[in-house]
């Protein structure tokens, strides 16, 4: 399924505007001209926002089950990682990866892709138009482009988390950039229209 500025209309939320809509509609595209780049910035240094990049988040490795530390995306709700919001039982981050673009590259490579084919996935990539990777251009926090693969999901509590001294905030969504990456979210783990009958 590929991701256009065109198609994402009916998966707005509500509540905005039609100037507001039309804003974010406006942002979109400009990733297909290569010309959106500020939609990372520093702000909300404590607060954990979903869509946030952070450092030190804790993941398995699975093969060997040692702990790494690593940089990530929190994909969980901002109320659910709310400290404020009281909770009846524990709560875990939900987080994916933040992959510098040139390792993602790497990877293609080892595993025999031809460059033009590379070349093409990756500016697809950079378009925006996989549903399944979020693509971070350079800035707002990040030295080089990044990536999210939205299918290597990990989770980790979230107290334990919170009482990690040395983690910090790499960068905040701008608000086109949070939409951005609610309807990826959206789309890649909801799809209505699976053409799938399950009568």
């Amino acid at each position: 399924m590929v991701l256009s500025a065109d198609a994402i209309r009916d998966y707005l939320p509500y509540y905005l505007t039609e100037e507001a809509k039309v804003g974010v509609i406006n942002e979109l595209k400009k990733f297909h001209l290569g010309e959106m780049h500020y939609y990372l910035f520093n702000r909300y240094e404590q607060e954990m926002l979903q869509g946030d990049g952070w450092t030190r988040l804790h993941l398995r490795n699975f093969a060997t089950g040692e702990k790494i530390f690593i940089n990530g995306v929190v994909l969980s709700n901002t109320c659910d990682v709310d400290p404020s919001n009281k909770r009846d039982l524990p709560v875990s981050i939900i987080f994916a990866p933040l992959i510098p673009l040139e390792a993602f590259i790497g990877r293609l490579l080892s595993a025999g892709l031809a460059g033009a084919s590379i070349d093409n996935k990756i500016s697809a990539m950079r378009r925006q138009e996989v549903t399944n990777v979020f693509y971070m251009p350079a800035g707002g926090g990040l030295d080089a482009e990044h990536i999210v693969l939205l299918d290597d999901i990990h989770s980790m509590p979230a107290k334990v988390y919170r009482g990690e001294t040395s983690k910090g905030k790499i960068f905040t969504l701008s608000q086109a950039g949070f939409y951005l990456f609610i309807l990826k979210l959206s789309m890649h783990f909801c799809r209505f229209h699976e053409n799938l009958i399950r009568s």
